[in-house]
């Protein structure tokens, strides 16, 4: 073999190794880039090494990853079925597919992966596969119970979730089954997994509302007023939250503060239970006039709501609209008010 000829050699197999090290390089660089949080970059990097290499399992999930993180789910989990079809034994490429279906809605392919999941992979030594089987439990628990509305093996999905010792300081399974527990009415309960979620994450609005919620059922107005408080330092725009406070106040017969909550609720949302619980504190504060307006505003958008009518009876009464009163009753008890019973017995007949 002539020098020239090695010479040719060497510089070929340079390229080579000058390639196959770039495309590593990008690979490295674009997952250290979604480490850090810089998604779009790290999409642009991975794609070169995808281009370049081929495509391992991998750099089309951590693209994948990438992908979900800036919320392009359905090119996400395009990528995550590359990664499967290469290598289906990685059970957190299966995880992320089905949290990416739960947030494009698709609940009956999410189920189906969750169930796959579940299927293949058995708890075992390595813990990361344990903590990806708790978010399966944890996920398909929350289609169970959310979509399915199959509330105890909602529950069952829940306790094995927690029953993981990789879980044990998660806050959302605690928080989804806390919520569960409200659906159901047992509020102790609910009360309990909810103050362990608020343990792990004092920081989530949402798990403080839900607390005050329970509190609120239990006619814990004290407590609830707390929870509820905490819920509005953290987020002042959910209009639910103010809905609930000024609930909250108006069972403690501080109506002032409670219009206050109202009128925010309805400023944020113009939601039909903010104006009917408005125009409930109005009469309460004897603003007759501008409580039928705002429980006649309540029914226009939403005339299937039993409280709304049963309002607009007790305003009309003390008005003097009796007979429009009694019809208001009426419609209240066929909605299923039982209150209303009482007030058709006692002003109508």
């Amino acid at each position: 073999m002539t020098i020239k000829n090695l010479y040719l050699i060497s510089i070929f197999q340079f390229l080579i190794f000058s390639c196959n090290n770039g495309t590593s390089q990008y690979y490295e660089k674009g997952k250290s880039l979604y480490d850090e949080g810089n998604y779009t970059k790290a999409i642009e990097l991975l794609t070169k090494d995808i281009d370049l290499n081929g495509g391992t399992d991998l750099a089309y999930y951590y693209r994948g990853r990438a992908l979900q993180s800036t919320q392009k789910y359905q090119k996400a989990i395009l990528n995550f079925n590359k990664a499967i079809a290469i290598n289906e034994d990685l059970i957190y490429i299966h995880v992320n597919k089905a949290v990416t279906q739960i947030k494009l809605k698709q609940h009956d392919s999410a189920l189906q992966g969750l169930n796959y999941i579940i299927t293949k992979f058995e708890p075992s030594q390595d813990s990361n596969i344990n903590r990806n089987l708790a978010i399966a439990y944890n996920n398909r628990g929350l289609i169970k119970h959310q979509i399915l509305k199959d509330f105890p093996n909602a529950l069952a999905d829940f306790n094995k979730s927690l029953s993981f010792e990789e879980n044990s300081e998660s806050q959302l399974p605690f928080m989804n089954r806390g919520v569960l527990f409200l659906e159901t009415k047992e509020y102790e309960k609910a009360i309990t997994d909810l103050e362990r979620a608020i343990q792990l994450n004092d920081k989530k609005a949402w798990a403080h509302f839900m607390k005050a919620r329970a509190h609120f059922q239990i006619k814990n107005y004290s407590n609830s007023l707390i929870s509820i408080n905490r819920a509005i330092e953290l987020e002042a725009t959910n209009w639910r939250y103010f809905n609930l406070r000024g609930m909250t106040l108006n069972n403690l017969e501080r109506y002032n503060e409670a219009l206050s909550d109202f009128n925010k609720a309805v400023d944020i949302s113009n939601h039909d239970y903010a104006y009917n619980n408005r125009g409930f504190t109005k009469y309460k504060l004897g603003n007759l006039k501008e409580a039928l307006e705002d429980c006649q505003k309540a029914m226009e958008l939403n005339n299937e709501n039993s409280w709304t009518f049963y309002n607009l009876g007790l305003i009309n009464y003390e008005i003097g609209n009796k007979s429009k009163a009694c019809d208001y009753f009426k419609k209240a008890l066929d909605l299923g008010k039982k209150e209303a019973e009482i007030e058709l017995v006692n002003k109508c007949q």
